[in-house]
């Protein structure tokens, strides 16, 4: 059989498990409930991170390695017609900062828009300076 001292010993391992699991169990319903909303938050802040990538497409190539085609970085200006209030005016501030003929483009935006279409491209590669 079991002796006194060893009983005691035995009582004294689980009491000490007991607490020491206690513990952990306050610990971590501290940490979930009580410390929730701080936790939370600065996990947000730690792993949420706004980047802009702006990839870059590769030059198509024949098979012994010369550039059939590639990416040239270009500005172009395009607009939504059902967003636009008043195409004379919007044909006037066009063609006179991207020097394009004004008739052409209300012809275009009266076009586009009767279609209901919400895009139209106004010119293509365009300079720095009038993009």
């Amino acid at each position: 059989m079991v002796d006194a001292q060893s009983a005691n010993r035995l009582r004294f391992l689980i009491g000490a498990l007991v607490l020491w699991a206690a513990a952990i169990f306050g610990r971590l319903v501290y940490l979930q409930i009580g410390q929730h909303d701080v936790l939370s938050r600065e996990g947000l802040r730690q792993q949420s991170r706004l980047r802009k990538v702006k990839p870059e497409r590769g030059a198509l190539k024949d098979r012994e390695g010369k550039a059939l085609a590639m990416s040239l970085p270009v500005e172009s200006v395009c607009l939504n017609p059902r967003r636009v209030p008043d195409f004379d005016v919007a044909a006037g501030i066009l063609s006179g900062v991207l020097g394009i003929d004004r008739k052409t483009l209300l012809k275009n935006l009266q076009e586009e828009g009767d279609d209901g279409s919400g895009f139209l491209w106004v010119k293509r590669r365009v300079t720095h300076e009038e993009a």
